[in-house]
């Protein structure tokens, strides 16, 4: 009885740390709990597994940092971590994507807030945001959008930050 206790023990022990049964939403989208709404993951990029570390915990707002290399929008504090594979759209557009989808159209099941996904531009504004809003317009079906003095609130709202050079762009769109 006492070794069977023990496994159960240890079984239970290896769940929370793996944050099986911390009480925070999976990824795939089965909560177990309410998302935290006013949680933030800053330099969300340099967790273990972006964005999906973040779910997982229930945070509501992850920031990526984007640089413009060519006509891809790369992922990374400093210029010196960029790589080819951690764009914006696989590591977050692509995923959050296919959550809203799998989650009848929010970032968690049955909460109707968005999540803020919180891009701070670091590579020159306006290059950078010209090309940014062509990446977001293949995800606007997900996300919230201003227009008229009117906001629709989806499953994700971008907030913008970084060089204020992207401002007369953004005026104009």
């Amino acid at each position: 009885m006492a070794r069977h206790l023990s496994r159960v023990v240890a079984v239970l022990v290896t769940a929370v740390l793996a944050g099986g049964l911390a009480g925070a939403p999976s990824y795939a989208g089965q909560r177990t709990a309410a998302p935290l709404r006013h949680a933030h993951a800053h330099n969300d990029y340099e967790h273990e597994r972006p964005l999906a570390d973040a779910l997982s915990h229930g945070l509501n707002s992850v920031e990526a940092d984007i640089w413009l290399v060519g006509d891809q929008l790369l992922i990374g504090h400093e210029e010196s971590d960029l790589t080819l594979d951690r764009t914006l759209e696989s590591l977050y557009l692509d995923p959050l994507l296919a959550q809203v989808r799998a989650n009848r159209g929010r970032v968690y099941r049955g909460y109707e807030f968005a999540l803020q996904l919180l891009i701070d531009i670091k590579t020159a504004g306006a290059p950078t945001y010209t090309e940014l809003a062509g990446h977001l317009e293949r995800y606007r079906s997900m996300l919230s959008s201003a227009t008229g003095g009117r906001v629709r609130l989806r499953a994700v709202t971008a907030v913008i930050s970084g060089d204020r050079g992207a401002r007369a762009p953004m005026e104009d769109a």
